[in-house]
């Protein structure tokens, strides 16, 4: 849904935004003047909501595919700010330093080599840092996979051996039937209380 591609879009955007905005205010640093007030409040209260859609569960970061539509989503809003920029170009705006670099004497983004190398720079930039955000999410819902992946590979094999012990005993075959339904109440036991320490272990590793 539209919804949640812009929840996910905000979260990242909005965290990676706002700390590079906090961190290199167009607006310098003076608190003296309103607009280096404004540019702090703005961007912070920005950072706040986007923190908390992550935190709350609300953007979902853990998929190739989110990261993939955030790639697309960030170079869409590059032209679209592009526009923005040009249309406001009486107000002197440089939504996410498109326009100019944030500072002079930056290292990496300046107008050395002229302003569509700058746009390149920053572009690739910010598929750069979009992508390294995404990175603990994906490796967490990896590690998250393979752990309910190992809890269900055990699981089987517990009841490869409940199934193999009714055959040497002459037991009904239930395995067909699930764990609980088991004739014997001590395979039933058994079967329930190597679940529960399973389940503890896949707890754990995802805790990890």
């Amino acid at each position: 849904p539209v919804k949640d591609l812009l929840i996910r879009f905000i979260a990242v955007i909005g965290t990676l935004g706002s700390f590079c905005a906090i961190l290199i205010p167009t607006n310098g640093t003076d608190f003296t003047s309103l607009p280096a007030y404004q540019c702090f409040v703005y961007h912070a209260g920005l950072m706040w909501f986007a923190l908390y859609l992550i935190l709350s569960g609300h953007a979902q970061l853990g998929s190739l595919r989110s990261l993939g539509t955030n790639l697309g989503l960030l170079i869409i809003w590059a032209f679209l700010m592009l526009y923005v920029n040009g249309a406001l170009s009486a107000y002197d705006t440089n939504f996410f330093y498109l326009t100019r670099p944030p500072m002079d004497n930056l290292p990496y983004l300046n107008l050395d080599h002229g302003w569509y190398t700058y746009f390149l720079r920053l572009l690739a930039l910010g598929v750069l840092l979009l992508t390294l955000f995404h990175l603990p999410f994906l490796l967490t819902a990896r590690r998250k996979k393979r752990a309910i992946f190992l809890f269900r590979q055990r699981e089987n094999t517990l009841l490869e051996y409940v199934h193999a012990q009714q055959v040497l005993e002459g037991l009904p075959d239930t395995s067909t039937k699930g764990i609980f339904p088991l004739a014997q109440p001590y395979a039933r036991i058994v079967v329930f209380l190597v679940r529960c320490i399973l389940a503890l272990g896949v707890a754990h590793l995802g805790l990890q």
